[in-house]
C-alpha cells in the first residue's frame, strides 16, 4: 500500500542547530547565533550588572559562557564581510557593558573605542577564532580517507566552484 504524504513548503527551518533557509541564506544563522549571544548574556545579566563582582571576572564569563553560544557551529559558517561586522559589534557590545563608560573628568565620561576593546581582549578577534575553526574543521574533514562522504562532499563542491567561474 503506497502512501501519499504531503509536505508542508517553509522559507525556513532549524536541523540539528543550524537554520537552512530555501534561498540559501547563510545571515540568518548569523543573526541567529547573536541573538543567542544575547539570550546568554542576559541569563548572566546579574553577574554582568553587579558592581561586586570584578570586570576581570565578568570577562571570564562572557570567554567562558557567551562567546562560545555565538561560536556554537562556527565550523561551518561561511561569513561575510557584513556578518564579520555583525559578530563584532555584538562582541563590542558586551565587552563596553562589562567595563561601562571610561572617566575623563569628574564629571565627563565616554564609551570605550575600539581600539581599547581590542587592547582588552588581547587580540582575539571573534571573527579571527571563526576563521580558525573553520580551517581547523577543512583541516579535518582533508586529513580523512579519500572514500569518507565528507571529504567526497568536499572535492564536489571545490570542483563545482571552479566551473561557476
Amino acid at each position: 500500500m503506497r502512501r501519499k504524504y504531503k509536505f508542508e513548503q517553509v522559507q525556513t527551518f532549524k536541523y540539528l542547530g543550524k537554520i537552512i533557509s530555501n534561498k540559501n541564506d547563510r545571515s540568518i544563522e548569523i543573526v541567529q547565533r547573536i541573538k543567542a549571544g544575547h539570550n546568554a548574556y542576559y541569563r548572566y545579566k546579574d553577574i554582568m550588572r553587579s558592581k561586586k563582582i570584578s570586570r576581570k571576572t565578568k570577562l571570564k564569563v562572557y570567554k567562558a559562557a557567551i562567546r562560545p553560544t555565538v561560536l556554537y557551529a562556527a565550523e561551518t559558517m561561511r561569513i561575510t564581510n557584513k556578518d564579520a561586522e555583525n559578530v563584532r559589534d555584538f562582541e563590542r557590545k558586551i565587552i563596553r557593558r562589562i567595563y561601562g563608560p571610561k572617566k575623563i573628568d569628574e564629571d565627563q565620561y565616554r564609551r570605550l573605542t575600539n581600539q581599547e576593546i581590542r587592547e582588552i581582549l588581547n587580540g582575539e578577534d571573534i571573527v579571527k577564532e571563526i576563521k580558525s575553526r573553520r580551517i581547523r574543521w577543512y583541516g579535518h574533514i582533508n586529513r580523512k580517507d579519500e572514500e569518507s562522504i565528507t571529504n567526497n562532499e568536499m572535492e564536489t563542491s571545490r570542483k563545482w566552484r571552479k566551473r561557476k567561474t
